[in-house]
C-alpha cells in the first residue's frame, strides 16, 4: 500500500515537472528566434550593389559642361539585401554619391543619398541619382562610392566604388577623318571592317554596356566584371587569369582568354591600353607586369591613323556578343572584325581569340 502511494506520489510530482517546464520551455524557443531575427537584422549582413546605369544616350563617353554649367545625367542604381536566418529581410541602410576619378583623387558630382529598408520593395531598392559632369572632368571615371551601416558597431562601412564605370569625354578631340572613309580606323584593322552601321541614334546601339580604352586604369582588375545590359551575360576577370564572358542562366562560359592557370603569387588586370590592344598581366608582389594574354590588335600610336585606336568601343551586347567598334562620327560606326563570336548567347568556335 505504502509503495503505491509512493508511485502516485512520484507521478503527480512528475506530472507537476512537465506542467512547470513546457513555459520554460516555450520560453527558450521564443528567445532563440527572437535571438535569430535580432541577429540577422543587426549584423553585417551586407547587401549587394547589382547594377548602376545611366538613363541617358550618350555617345560613347559622358559628356562634361561648359564652365560654370556642368552636364547632367541621370544614374539608376539597383541594390539587393540579403535575408536573415529567420528568413525576414535585414535591416538595411546605405548612404550612396557618385564620384569622378581622375589619377586616383575623387570628385564628388552629385548629392549624398540614403536610403533605409522603407526604401526597398522586398528584397530590391531601384533609385536614380542626379550626377553632374563639370567642364574640368575630362579624362576621367565616373563611380558609384556606397557605404552600408554596420548596426553592431554604430557605423558604416568603407565606402566601395563601383566594379562599373562611365569614361568621360577624352581631352583630345580625334576631329575628322584625313583621307578616304576607311582611313579613319587603324591601318591595322581598315582591311578587315566587316561593315558601317549609319544612323546609330535609331538603332539599339548606345543600350549596351561599353568600355573603352585608357592608359590610366584597368578595364577590369582581378574578381571584378562587366554584365550585359539585360544581365543576361558577364565578363569577368577571374582569380586564376581567365577572362571569361558568361550566360548567366546556365553559368556557361561562352568564351575565355584561355589564359587561366595555377594560382600563383600576384594578381591579375585587363587592360584595353590606347594602342588598340587588349591584354591580361600578372601583377607580381614586387609590382612589375608579366603579360599572359593579348587580343593582338595592336596599332602603332605614332602612325597617322593610330591616334583613332584610343577611341575604340568595346560592346558587352544583349544578345551575347561582345566586339570592338570605332566611331567615326557620333551617329556612325566601324564594325570591326574582333569579337568573341557569341552571338545569341552560343559558345565561340575560337576560345582565346578575337575574330
Amino acid at each position: 500500500m505504502n509503495a503505491q502511494m509512493n508511485i502516485i506520489k512520484l507521478s503527480k510530482k512528475k506530472k507537476l515537472y512537465m506542467k512547470n517546464r513546457y513555459p520554460t520551455f516555450t520560453c527558450v524557443i521564443l528567445f532563440c528566434l527572437a535571438f535569430l531575427d535580432s541577429y540577422g537584422q543587426n549584423t553585417t549582413l551586407p547587401p549587394t550593389l547589382s547594377s548602376i546605369n545611366i538613363q541617358e544616350d550618350f555617345p560613347g563617353y559622358l559628356e562634361v559642361g561648359d564652365e560654370g554649367s556642368p552636364k547632367e545625367y541621370t544614374l539608376a542604381i539597383s541594390f539587393v539585401r540579403p535575408m536573415s536566418p529567420t528568413g525576414s529581410f535585414v535591416q538595411t541602410t546605405i548612404r550612396c554619391r557618385a564620384v569622378c576619378v581622375f589619377n586616383g583623387s575623387e570628385t564628388v558630382i552629385s548629392s549624398v543619398a540614403t536610403y533605409s529598408s522603407n526604401d526597398f520593395q522586398g528584397a530590391f531598392l531601384d533609385k536614380t541619382l542626379k550626377i553632374q559632369i563639370p567642364a574640368s572632368a575630362t579624362d576621367s571615371q565616373v563611380f558609384l562610392k556606397w557605404e552600408y551601416y554596420i548596426f553592431e558597431n554604430n557605423e558604416y562601412s568603407v565606402g566601395t566604388l563601383s566594379s562599373t564605370f562611365f569614361s568621360t569625354q577624352p581631352s583630345e578631340d580625334p576631329g575628322g577623318p584625313s583621307g578616304p572613309e576607311e582611313r579613319t580606323i587603324p591601318k591595322v584593322w581598315e582591311d578587315l571592317a566587316f561593315s558601317i552601321l549609319d544612323n546609330l541614334s535609331s538603332t539599339d546601339f548606345f543600350q549596351q554596356t561599353r568600355f573603352w580604352p585608357s592608359n590610366r586604369a584597368p578595364i577590369l582588375r582581378e574578381g571584378q566584371s562587366y554584365s550585359s545590359r539585360n544581365n543576361q551575360y558577364t565578363f569577368k576577370m577571374q582569380t586564376d587569369g581567365n577572362l571569361v564572358l558568361y550566360r548567366n542562366s546556365d553559368n556557361v562560359a561562352l568564351w575565355a582568354s584561355t589564359s587561366g592557370g595555377p594560382i600563383v603569387n600576384g594578381t591579375y588586370e585587363f587592360w584595353w591600353e590606347e594602342t588598340g590592344e587588349m591584354v591580361i598581366y600578372r601583377v607580381r608582389e614586387d609590382g612589375m607586369k608579366v603579360k599572359i594574354w593579348s587580343s593582338s590588335t595592336y596599332v602603332d600610336p605614332n602612325s597617322d591613323m593610330g591616334i583613332n585606336a584610343k577611341y575604340g568601343e568595346f560592346l558587352i551586347q544583349n544578345d551575347g556578343n561582345c566586339g570592338m567598334y570605332f566611331r567615326q562620327t557620333p551617329n556612325r560606326a566601324h564594325v570591326l572584325p574582333f569579337r568573341t563570336q557569341t552571338y545569341d548567347g552560343t559558345v565561340s568556335p575560337e576560345f582565346g581569340v578575337l575574330r
